[in-house]
């Protein structure tokens, strides 16, 4: 089987890059990473560099001891959380100021200034960055959650670099899986991420992702047929376009 269309559709119409094969995406948010204040003594924010992608690392040898038992304790903070916190006026300035945060934009369209205003609001909490260039682990749940509602109890695994492989819904939320892309065996969806990307695209028949997001409450919005990603960077995506269509996401997700 040929896997190789499959993979990320960087800087290219994301729909028609999967030769048709879906008819919707839709943009998933990385999650921000929230953890009780009781536990904040515990955690500080990442300085320098680490093995860790998560946005966070351990004091002392806390974290090699406990990994698993604090960050069962961390939860979704939405983005909509962050603007509120940070002030910053829309999603477009929020994923601009976190590519900015890792250098991972262009200096010419990097916002420094944005990445400062919500770095220091979230130092004041117990909330770091989300996870970038790699499946969250605050979403794999979600993920596993939609090949299972597909009546699926594996997912193919197609790493950026490297050969496809197949693997049980049960080891996916165990493995560390790095940018690729994760398909359901009869090809009908996916969800794709890649290198310093702070959300995830999930492909597939629009109904079915509507299911999913609404079941699961997965924040973010759908891409308009003929968008190319990065879709940040498209002249139509103005703020107020970007702000208006979250906000509708959210309100239908109420309902």
């Amino acid at each position: 089987m040929d896997y190789d269309k499959y993979r990320y559709p960087e800087d290219q119409k994301v729909l028609s890059s999967f030769d048709g094969a879906f008819d919707s995406a839709y943009v998933i948010f990385n999650p921000f990473i929230e953890f009780p204040e009781d536990i904040q003594d515990l955690i500080v924010p990442q300085t320098k560099p680490t093995p860790l992608n998560n946005g966070f690392v351990y004091t002392n040898s806390f974290y090699a001891d406990n990994y698993e038992h604090i960050e069962s304790f961390a939860k979704k903070c939405s983005w909509k959380r962050i603007l509120e916190l940070s002030g910053l006026k829309d999603v477009l300035t929020l994923n601009q100021a976190l590519r900015s945060s890792i250098h991972g934009i262009r200096d010419e369209i990097s916002n420094h200034e944005a990445a400062e205003q919500f770095t220091a609001a979230i130092e004041s909490q117990p909330i770091f960055k989300p996870s970038e260039g790699e499946f969250s682990y605050l979403i794999i749940n979600d993920i596993i959650a939609a090949f299972a509602k597909g009546g699926f109890d594996h997912a193919i695994y197609i790493p950026e670099l490297g050969e496809a492989e197949k693997k049980p819904l049960i080891e996916l939320a165990d493995d560390s899986l790095s940018c690729g892309t994760l398909i359901s065996e009869d090809e009908s969806f996916l969800f794709t991420t890649h290198w310093d990307y702070f959300y995830t695209l999930f492909c597939g028949e629009k109904k079915f992702i509507e299911s999913v997001v609404e079941a699961r409450l997965i924040e973010g919005f759908f891409l308009n047929p003929e968008d190319v990603d990065p879709w940040y960077l498209l002249p139509k995506w103005t703020e107020k376009v970007a702000l208006e269509l979250w906000e509708q996401e959210q309100a239908q997700r109420r309902h």
